[in-house]
């Protein structure tokens, strides 16, 4: 997973903290706390990434988190091991 943050903005003590949860099949568990390594910085911004590694299961299952304790319900969906991986991609270039 990756995000960028507008430097100016941002404190950064400690480092952003990714909870998620669905990694393993059981929905009870407890969420993931994982630590972003910083991919890149440029222009003011820093570029931060977490890899997330989990097991497929047969069937497709949503993977829910938040960012630094955030109250938003977040989430993706993982394909089943026998389905097709779907794409998601966006981009903004800050004009509206």
């Amino acid at each position: 997973m990756l995000i960028v943050t507008n430097d100016a903005e941002s404190v950064y003590s400690p480092s952003p903290v990714l909870e998620i949860a669905g990694i393993d099949t059981d929905e009870n568990a407890a969420a993931t706390k994982l630590t972003p390594e910083i991919l890149h910085r440029e222009r003011g911004c820093t570029f931060w990434r977490w890899k997330i590694y989990l097991t497929l299961i047969a069937d497709e299952r949503r993977l829910a988190y938040r960012i630094n304790r955030s109250k938003e319900r977040l989430g993706f969906w993982v394909p089943g091991a026998d389905q097709s991986m779907r794409i998601m991609f966006y981009s903004c270039n800050g004009t509206f």
